[in-house]
Order: C-alpha cells, then structure tokens, then sequence
C-alpha cells in the first residue's frame, strides 16, 4: 500500500485521571503519521464476536476512514468459557477475515486488539484467563502487531465514549467547528449504553464515579455525559422481564409479552436453559405484558436526563435491528428517522401476530419503548435516527477504540 503525502495530522490521545475521567485531545499538528494505518479491532461481545478492520489516511484536514470491514459469528466468546479451547471455532475464521482485509506487507504495522464486553465481564477470572490465552496465542501466530494487552475487558462506561465518538466523528460532527453532538444510544445483548453531550454538566445527577468524560476537540472543551446499564441490554433485559415475578426461580415459564402459539421454546441466557410459553390461558394481554415489562425497567433505576428531549438523537445495535425486523422500515436503508412511539405501534401488531422467525419480537419492542420513554423520559413523538451504516460504514463502537488504538497503541 503506497504511501500518501500529509500536510496535518490529527493526534489523539486518551488519559485516565483518578476520578475515571477519560480525557481526548484533538490537535492538528505536523506529525510522523506520513502513511496510511490499518487497525483491526475483535469485539467480543455477549452473543457473538465480530473481526472489524478500519483503514485510516490522512484526508485534507482530518483523520479520513477509507475503508472498513465486518464479520460476525455467534455465539459470544463468553459462551466457551467452560471449554476456552473451543473459542476458536469462531475466532480463526474472524482471523482469516481480517488477514484478508489487511496486506501482507501491512501485518506487522497493524495493531491487533480483542475488546470484551458485558458477556466477558460477567465471569469468573479463572473463566476469563483461559480465554485470554487462547486467544492471545492465536494473535501471536497471526503476523499481526500484538502484546500481551491485545486482550483487553472494557467497561460498559468506555463502551459508551467510543459509540458516542463513532457516530459523531462518521456524521462529521468532530470538525469545522461543529458546535452541536449528537446523543447516542446502544442497545447489546448484556447491557444499554447512551452518551450525549449536557449543556449544564452540573445538574445531571450521576449515580457513579464514572458518568463524565471531558474531552479537548479542536481546542474547545466538552464534557459528555456517559452510562451504562449492565441489566438492559437486550437478553439481560429478557431474562429481568421472564423473572420479575419468578420468586421461585422456575425455568419453565408463561409469560404475557409470549405469543400463546408458542409452547415450551427454549431459550438459554448465562447458562441457564428456559423452557418458555405464552400466557397459560392462551390469550395475550397488551396491557400484562406493558405493566410487566414496566416494573422491570422501572426496578432498574435509569437515570431520566431530560436534555435528550431536545438533542438530536441517534441509536444503533438492537434499536436499529428490532425496527427493521419489526418492519418500521426495511432492511436495505441503512440510516432511517422515526419516532419512538413507532417502537410501541411495532410491539402492538406483533403481540397480535406470531412471528415464527422472531418470537421474542412482541417482548423485546415492548423492552425498547419503555427503555426509551420510562428509562430514559423520551416522549413518544421524539424523533430518533436510526443507523446501521453511515457513508457506507458500520456503525459500531469499535471505531472509537480503533482510533484510541492508532494513537496510543495498545496500552489503553
């Protein structure tokens, strides 16, 4: 890959203060980087892992991404923790996707880093350590730049800054003097995310030490706000709503957000195998399975910031995949505006109609809409902008960490 003449560079870097303050630091300095920079980053996520390659070039006046890939398989890394070894039935073909993306020639100069998340967090140190030497075995043999911290668990709080930077640094929002952010939600297997930039820091309330992260863009200060919910990711949230009544920890279960077509499916979620049903009296009640699903969002205690009503709004992940299953809008638009209360319209006709594909579907659109208007205070007609792609790249967190890790390598 030849090498491209650059004018200005754009120098990152990301520190962490006592407080857990995350600060970055945009300058647009003379710098060595003189060339284009591959970096691949393995997201472990809990319901599957996915190879992301970025490539990176110097463009006029900024950073530019000139290419990008995804691979995906499932189940999640988190899934082998019984048996480490068998993780690589799905990581060596991640990693012939990745040597594909990347030149030979290019290997050895490009950064190879395993980011875990909610699935990986969860387990035990022992459970985590044999994934890691597995996987970090792998990487050596991989031709790749790696160390011993090419497998790193990332926090739920990270996770938030690096969608928050993904998504405004794909929309352009990080240069020309843009002077408005757009809020950012994420909705995994294991846990939610949302970051946003306050206009008054000072009266969001945090329910933890790690909520802020100032950041330096272009010489200006911002601080955004960032949380995480580590019981409201999609299949965290199923399970809370299965259980929110189940004193005595039945695996066998009638739930009212089940369509009553549905008898003994089972589903396994943190090793626990659930043989589900609909409501044992074969009728599904909209309104039960709202007030169950309600109690539980509520039992979570989600902090409601009230400046998102006012803040353009974006969401990725299960927000955008449940609107296209659900048929809000199709497949093929990568980038679509709706409104929140579509999620609940979408959850109506699909407690109705049994969706032999997608039998979770009445539950987990109910799950979004009272994430977004009981969790988070959003109303109804908030307008809300769907991504799966921007400019023709994935939307994903592992952008932000990619960029983290071409400037500062592998230490963060």
């Amino acid at each position: 890959m030849g090498h491209v003449k650059l004018i200005l560079v754009i120098l990152l870097s990301f520190v962490y203060f006592n407080e857990g303050t995350y600060r970055l630091i945009i300058n647009c300095n003379m710098d060595e980087m003189n060339h284009n920079k591959y970096v691949v980053i393995f997201d472990a996520g809990s319901t599957g892992t996915r190879a992301v390659g970025f490539l990176f070039r110097k463009g006029k006046s900024r950073l530019k991404l000139v290419k990008s890939f995804t691979e995906e398989l499932k189940p999640g890394l988190s899934s082998y923790h019984k048996n480490p070894g068998r993780c690589l039935e799905t990581m060596i073909p991640l990693m012939e996707k990745a040597k594909s993306f990347v030149p030979f020639d290019e290997r050895k100069r490009t950064l190879l880093v395993l980011k875990a998340t909610a699935g990986v967090r969860l387990l035990t140190e022992s459970e985590i350590t044999g994934l890691r030497e597995t996987v970090l075995n792998l990487f050596k043999l991989s031709h790749f730049a790696t160390t011993d911290r090419s497998f790193r668990i990332i926090d739920g709080a990270t996770e938030a800054f690096y969608a928050w930077y993904a998504v405004n640094f794909l929309l352009g929002y990080l240069y020309d003097g843009y002077q408005k952010y757009a809020a950012v939600l994420e909705l995994g297997g294991g846990s939610t995310q949302i970051a946003f930039v306050p206009t008054n820091p000072e009266s969001i309330k945090c329910n933890s030490d790690n909520c802020f992260r100032e950041t330096l863009i272009n010489g200006k200060k911002i601080t955004v706000y960032i949380q995480s919910y580590k019981h409201l990711g999609l299949n965290s949230s199923r399970k809370g709503v299965l259980n929110i009544d189940n004193v005595r920890e039945e695996t066998k279960i009638n739930n009212e957000c089940i369509n009553p077509k549905i008898k003994n499916h089972d589903w396994t979620y943190t090793g626990v195998t659930y043989s589900l049903s609909g409501p044992a009296n074969g009728v599904i009640s909209i309104e039960k399975c709202n007030a169950i699903v309600r109690k539980y969002i509520k039992s979570q205690n989600v902090y409601l910031p009230t400046e998102l009503s006012d803040i353009k709004l974006t969401a990725f992940s299960n927000f955008y995949g449940l609107a296209t299953e659900a048929g809000i809008f199709e497949k093929s638009v990568k980038m679509a505006e709706t409104t929140v209360g579509a999620y609940q319209t979408a959850a109506s006709e699909a407690c109705k109609h049994l969706n032999e594909h997608y039998p979770f579907l009445c539950m987990d659109l109910t799950i979004i809409y009272f994430l977004l208007v009981d969790g988070y205070g959003l109303r109804p007609d908030k307008k809300i902008t769907l991504l799966k792609k921007i400019n023709e790249h994935e939307v994903s967190w592992t952008l932000g960490a990619s960029i983290d890790v071409l400037q500062n390598g592998l230490g963060n």
